[in-house]
């Protein structure tokens, strides 16, 4: 059987410049589990309306945000602050996360290699979902340099010799925070976060005389994006920078074209608070009035090139919306030129989500469509141009970007089953276009009955599903008939295994935790898999990384590197009770077995930081934390 793996990243074909910007609830809430399978076609999402001007697209964001605005504005409660707070004065708040949305506590997958294929990483060192769809990650190589961020500081090392040696760096513009690294050529695209809090209105104090505010924190989320020219790598230089406004979700870079998903949750308008002569009802009433002679520049995401002023990103009348309302936030999906990245273009639709799936012909965006159920929009990209094409709504939840992928035209979608916030089991659908409607073409259930779905691999006409609570079932699903979809084979062992990587000759190297046959953890476990038989998947062998160890491609899959000269795994591992970190190396014999090679400390919590990218020659690795190291692995 031979089976092409496909995931969802956002491929771009075009190095156009585009910008899709999608307006909506900025982040997907909801219930985390329900059905699976498409309402019937009256209640299934209908085709997008463009607005007429921007007075219609003002009085739609009103209408939707207005139910919504209360005496401390849209949302929102008087909030106490740390003592170190002076009242009245801004603020500044850095979002404190782990990693990227792109692959924190998401479910990996990979895609673009037959099953007996290996995936190798990207040719600038990154663990990619998608063959020849490039991330952004703290550092990239292209073999004779390594450029990393540490810190606010970005860094080029040389690692051509046995020994890395820094050549140059460069100070990132202040407020640039999160920042990660595309790279084309001699070009470099820092893409980072500067995300702030307005703290508004007179404070009192409470009973520990803390400082608090009367009025709601306002979240003023924005992405940066600064193009840094290597054509002298021991000089890098600024050359442009520009400022979106909305936080940024997703990055995916094909070729030299670069695609960004931004998102905004609400506009920034100022409102009152209760106070000693305003009652809750009438700030309620004068929050109202402010928000109705708000001004469309008040909703719409803008753009700034430099220290320049800032523009809208899209034209009103470039702006589409659902029958129905979906919120007033904002997606933006922005793709550029990497090696002129100062170039837009805009398309606008109004729905709720953040959840954002792209094959190399096909964008879709995941919205939250109600009480266990998710809608799902259709996108169709061609050379550079970006069209809406259908809509479909679906009873059920994805957990993540990685429960969808596309495959000759077909978007299968890996959902939890079941009402409340446990799956009641979970399922694999496919999905076919007709006309301006998202149809159902077939669908499997009963994976994994009260569980949750923990990782999942698309191949061209398969699925390799895990789920766990108790016991790690892996499911093989038959795609080659997308009405028909089937349930293959079952493996349960105990444990589960959080990332699976392909390693050729139909084999998956999974990183995860063993168990006990009651679900109790004993530590983290690296297993091989069989699926060359589907009906009869099958673990190899299985290799103990430590009775508190954390393998963090389960968190974030760029801490793992597969190298295939080597036949080996270099994956991080965190120890959970003591905080040692470790670059572990795992390899896989000829008679199916694993065991451990060489490992290397990274310090203390670092694991988060720590990458391992391959260099030219097979045996050594670049291996980054706070600095660069390059290490010679073991002749095996």
């Amino acid at each position: 059987m031979r089976s092409k793996l496909a995931l969802g990243s956002l491929l771009v074909a075009t190095t156009a410049s585009l910008t899709v910007v999608i307006t909506g609830l900025a982040g997907l809430a909801g219930d985390p589990s329900g059905s699976v399978g498409f309402l019937t076609p009256d209640a299934a999402a209908t085709e997008l309306v463009p607005f007429e001007d921007c007075d219609e697209l003002l009085q739609w964001y009103v209408d939707e945000a207005l139910p919504e605005v209360g005496p401390y504005g849209l949302g929102g409660w008087p909030m106490v602050l740390p003592t170190a707070a002076v009242a009245g004065e801004g603020m500044a708040m850095e979002r404190v996360q782990g990693a990227t949305p792109d692959s924190a506590s998401d479910t990996a997958s990979d895609s673009g290699s037959d099953a007996g294929e290996d995936v190798a990483s990207s040719d600038t060192g990154t663990n990619v979902q998608e063959v020849g769809v490039d991330e952004p990650d703290r550092a990239k190589t292209d073999g004779e340099v390594v450029v990393h961020v540490r810190r606010n500081t970005l860094v080029v090392t040389d690692v051509t010799g046995p020994e890395a040696r820094e050549v140059g760096s460069l100070e990132l513009p202040e407020g640039l925070v999160q920042a990660e690294l595309l790279l084309s050529g001699d070009t470099v695209l820092v893409i980072g976060r500067e995300s702030s809090a307005t703290w508004g209105g007179p404070a009192a104090t409470d009973m520990l005389s803390r400082p608090v505010i009367s009025s709601p924190v306002v979240l003023d989320d924005r992405s940066r994006l600064v193009e840094v020219s290597l054509e002298d790598p021991s000089a890098p230089r600024v050359v442009s920078e520009q400022t979106f406004g909305g936080r940024l979700l997703s990055a995916r870079q094909h070729g030299d074209t670069v695609r960004l998903v931004l998102a905004t949750s609400q506009p920034v308008i100022d409102f009152v608070e209760p106070n000693r002569e305003r009652t809750e009802d009438e700030a309620t009433e004068e929050n109202r009035r402010i928000l109705r002679a708000s001004d469309i520049e008040d909703w719409l995401p803008t753009v700034r090139v430099g220290d320049g002023s800032s523009a809208p990103l899209v034209e009103c009348g470039d702006v589409r919306h659902p029958k129905e309302g979906a919120g007033y936030g904002t997606i933006a999906v922005v793709t550029v030129d990497a090696t002129a990245p100062t170039g837009l273009a805009s398309l606008g639709v109004t729905t709720n989500g953040e959840t954002v799936y792209a094959s190399t012909d096909r964008l879709y965006l995941a919205t939250w469509g109600g009480r266990n159920a998710t809608e799902v929009h259709a996108f169709a990209l061609d050379g550079s141009t970006t069209s809406y094409v259908a809509s479909g709504k679906v009873p059920g939840v994805l957990r993540d970007r990685w429960s969808m992928d596309e495959h000759d035209g077909v978007l299968r979608l890996a959902l939890a089953h079941g009402p409340g916030w446990s799956a009641k089991e979970n399922g694999v659908t496919t999905v076919r276009e007709d006309g301006n409607e998202l149809e159902v073409a077939g669908s499997v259930r009963g994976l994994g009955p009260d569980e949750e779905i923990k990782s999942v691999r698309w191949f061209d006409d398969l699925a390799v599903v895990v789920t766990f609570r108790q016991t790690d079932p892996l499911y093989t699903v038959d795609l080659s008939d997308p009405a028909a979809p089937r349930t293959l084979g079952e493996l349960k062992i105990p444990g589960f295994s959080e990332y699976l990587h392909p390693i050729g000759d139909d084999r998956l190297l999974g990183l995860g935790q063993d168990a006990t046959n009651q679900g109790e953890v004993l530590g983290g476990q690296a297993s091989l898999f069989d699926i060359g038989d589907l009906d009869a998947p099958a673990r190899l062998d299985t290799l103990g990384l430590g009775r508190h160890a954390y393998p963090q491609a389960a968190y974030d899959p760029r801490t793992f590197t597969w190298l295939p000269e080597r036949e080996s795994g270099l994956a991080v591992v965190q120890d959970q009770w003591n905080g040692r970190s470790s670059l572990v190396e795992v390899q896989v014999l000829a008679d199916g077995s694993l065991v451990a090679g060489d490992s290397w400390p990274l310090g203390w919590w670092s694991t988060g930081e720590a990458r391992a990218l391959p260099l030219p020659e097979g045996s050594s690795v670049a291996v980054v934390t706070d600095r660069v190291e390059v290490v010679t692995l073991s002749p095996r």
